[in-house]
């Protein structure tokens, strides 16, 4: 696994790293960390270096300008996703983040246990959201897709086949792949009957 800590304190950094290290050895996966002090240095890793399986990233570091910085590391590597470290837990910071197109949102002040479990469920392709903050904004079961995420979906809904939603976006049919399971999870659906109803209770088609 490769992932990149994107965060302006180089000890969170580092604590981050070893939280890595820790959890991802006991499951025999060998990892590999990155790591940039701003929004400038996160982009230039994420753009040489397209292997990245995780990126996890604070919302308040240099070059960040709200959750602008967050739509562009997510151009940036579209097939990533970024979960984002803050130390805001305010819901409607989370609620706006989601639908920026992270795929998880973790409280700094998550314990070392919860903040590994959340680390391996968005390695796997799941979203974690902290339970305290789902109760108080329901909305927030998963519902919320960027507009890159709703491009896809239409055309799902119109009928497009994964290789057809490839060359309509110039990108790779793999990547479509990883868009659909992140779609499918957010909205909670598992077919493309479903994912056409939900396009439509959307207003996309």
């Amino acid at each position: 696994m490769h992932i990149l800590i994107a965060d302006d304190h180089a000890l969170f950094r580092g604590g981050m790293q070893r939280l890595l290290n820790d959890a991802l050895t006991s499951t025999g996966t060998d990892v590999r960390v990155s790591q940039a002090e701003d929004l400038a240095g996160a982009i230039a890793i994420a753009t040489e270096q397209i292997d990245i399986d995780l990126i996890l990233m604070d919302l308040n570091m240099p070059g960040m300008n709200g959750m602008e910085g967050l739509k562009a590391i997510c151009t940036t590597a579209p097939a990533t996703p970024v979960a984002i470290l803050s130390s805001c837990e305010e819901a409607s910071v989370v609620q706006a983040a989601i639908a920026a197109g992270a795929a998880g949102f973790i409280p700094k002040s998550t314990s070392c246990k919860v903040m590994r479990h959340a680390l391996l469920l968005m390695m796997d392709g799941g979203i974690y959201l902290p339970p305290n903050l789902l109760m108080q904004t329901p909305s927030m079961a998963g519902h919320e897709l960027s507009d890159h995420q709703k491009h896809i979906l239409t055309l799902l809904a119109q009928g497009h086949a994964n290789k057809s939603i490839a060359f309509e976006l110039n990108i790779a049919e793999g990547t479509v792949k990883q868009h659909i399971h992140t779609i499918y999870k957010k909205l909670r659906i598992t077919s493309r009957t479903q994912a056409l109803l939900k396009a439509q209770e959307m207003k996309l088609v």
